[in-house]
């Protein structure tokens, strides 16, 4: 009898036992989960239950809906997300819960896409950041910390800063920003320290300066900024140490060359060898 009591004291102690390490994990859905309507995005979620990790691709594209409801549970992708050219998409709200992408986060051409809330959680991209041809707020994305092969900005016609970016200390890959005919500011930069390969900055015509990039010191590849209408302060790259390809300043009208031939000296003087490219600037 005693024995009996002992072994139901332990079968309760272990069903009562909340301990992470020793619970089950959900099964992460394999294979790529795609989204072309409303009814797509049904059997997607039927498919994809109420798992957290999917092992492969999400697309969602060309559909008629206006938010992402239902993947709530969704933490992390190991693939890509590609979000493209969804007519009547108006929020990312259903991706809240989203922490990690494995490869690359692609939003392209979703004409009524006002802002990137919904993905506040996101805090790791493994590839690029690609928003293109949309109308993006950067404010949804404040909690990214490391974009492993590039993040790119480019003709989203109603972006005006870059707040969404404020925890962004590295890039690896390269930063483009390249079309961003409203983009008045560079401020969410603030924390950026490194990036591991170019930076392009390119036909932002209402860009005045590169307030934003103070904290930047490292760019291991081609820095380059060209074509921007507005442009008359580089003061803010007074922290840049070492670039390692590359120095291209060409066609900012507003832009004294006398302070693009200071900050080349500096470099120089820390022992910059690569090539320089300075025209047609003011």
């Amino acid at each position: 009898m005693r024995k009996l009591a002992v072994l139901a004291v332990m079968a309760l102690l272990t069903a009562c036992d909340d301990n992470p390490a020793r619970s089950t994990a959900r099964p992460a859905h394999e294979g790529d989960l795609q989204v072309f309507s409303s009814a797509g995005r049904d059997s997607a979620l039927a498919a994809f239950g109420d798992r957290t990790v999917l092992r492969g691709n999400l697309t969602i594209a060309q559909t008629d809906l206006s938010d992402l409801r239902g993947f709530e549970s969704l933490t992390r992708v190991e693939g890509d997300v590609v979000i493209w050219n969804n007519a009547d998409l108006v929020s990312l709200s259903g991706l809240q819960g989203l922490r990690e992408i494995t490869r690359s986060l692609k939003i392209e051409f979703n004409s009524q896409l006002a802002g990137l809330d919904g993905l506040d959680s996101l805090v790791s991209i493994g590839s690029d950041l690609d928003s293109r041809g949309d109308t993006i707020s950067a404010a949804g994305i404040s909690r990214i910390a490391h974009v492993t092969e590039g993040l790119i900005l480019s003709a989203n016609t109603d972006l005006r800063s870059l707040d969404g970016l404020s925890s962004l200390r590295f890039v690896g890959g390269g930063i483009s920003i390249i079309g961003e005919t409203e983009l008045q500011s560079l401020q969410g930069l603030g924390q950026l320290e490194r990036i591991d390969g170019s930076l392009d900055i390119w036909f932002c015509p209402r860009l005045p300066s590169l307030d934003g990039l103070q904290s930047l010191q490292r760019v291991t590849r081609f820095f380059e900024v060209s074509g921007n209408a507005a442009l008359h302060d580089i003061s803010a790259l007074h922290q840049v140490k070492f670039v390692g390809a590359g120095f291209i300043v060409t066609n900012n009208p507003q832009l004294s060359t006398v302070s693009v031939a200071r900050l080349i000296g500096r470099l120089q003087e820390n022992g910059f060898a690569g090539s320089v490219t300075v025209a047609n600037n003011g």
